[in-house]
């Protein structure tokens, strides 16, 4: 009885452990923690730019994986997303983005900052599954966030994920830009979800690549995109009709 209150009361301490896919399969050891090596190079999109909290809204992105793994050249250097696991959507980051009348960048490597913790980058893998895109997340768009650490960062992509229904693609297929906005607002109706707070961004062979979901800067509700935020616009009536080829996803 003891040893079971301890585990108990150990249980309620741990970190809350991520939303993970189903059978995703992370290796035993990881590599050492390393920073993003593109932070800083340059100009455009490795500039710093932008102050931490001086953002307008957030940008949620999730990646349709099985395009991501049809394009990679060395599916070794993606094990871990490409061989070792089949997933569908996967979170590509959760981006602080300015409104219209303050150009058309976003804040980005607002502060240096340390490598994230090989517990973190642990816990974060089944739902971002690269160490690097971890790292380089959390360097270029989180420090620019309302967030002081990277697990602070992950919690809210945690959370926006647990409140998100995602609609099954699995099958693969062709569907149109409409089509796709359609499935994640009957998914998400309850919510408030409308075409309005999503954009899609298609591969230059009309595959679909990735979802963008908008919402206030709080994080409590969707907000419209704007054009700020790049893709196509499901409510725009000259593109909600283009076909979109949706990459299946391999089963296990």
């Amino acid at each position: 009885m003891i040893r079971l209150l301890l585990l108990l009361l150990l249980m309620s301490l741990a970190p809350p452990a991520f939303a993970q896919q189903p059978h995703c399969q992370l290796p035993e050891r990881l590599s050492t923690p390393a920073p993003c090596p593109d932070r800083g190079r340059g100009d455009g999109d490795t500039a710093a730019r932008g102050q931490p909290g001086d953002f307008d809204f957030y940008v949620l992105a999730l990646s349709w994986s099985p395009a991501y793994c049809d394009q990679v050249r060395d599916r070794g250097s993606a094990d871990l997303q490409c061989r070792r696991n089949h997933f569908g959507f996967v979170v590509h980051g959760l981006w602080p983005q300015y409104g219209p009348g303050r150009g058309s960048t976003w804040p980005q490597f607002c502060t240096p900052t340390a490598p994230v913790a090989e517990n973190t980058l642990r816990r974060a893998l089944c739902l971002m599954p690269s160490e690097r895109l971890v790292q380089c997340q959390w360097a270029k768009h989180g420090t620019c966030s309302d967030q002081a650490t990277p697990d602070a960062y992950l919690d809210k992509i945690q959370r926006l994920m647990a409140g998100l229904t995602l609609p099954d693609f699995g099958k693969g297929g062709s569907r149109t830009v409409a089509d796709i906005a359609e499935a994640f607002v009957t998914a998400n109706t309850a919510r408030g979800l409308t075409p309005a707070h999503l954009r899609l961004d298609l591969g230059r062979d009309g595959r679909l690549e990735e979802v963008r979901i908008c919402y206030e800067k709080k994080l409590n509700q969707f907000q419209a995109c704007g054009e700020t935020v790049g893709g196509f616009d499901p409510a725009d009536r000259r593109t909600s009709g283009r076909r979109v080829l949706i990459r299946a996803v391999t089963p296990s």
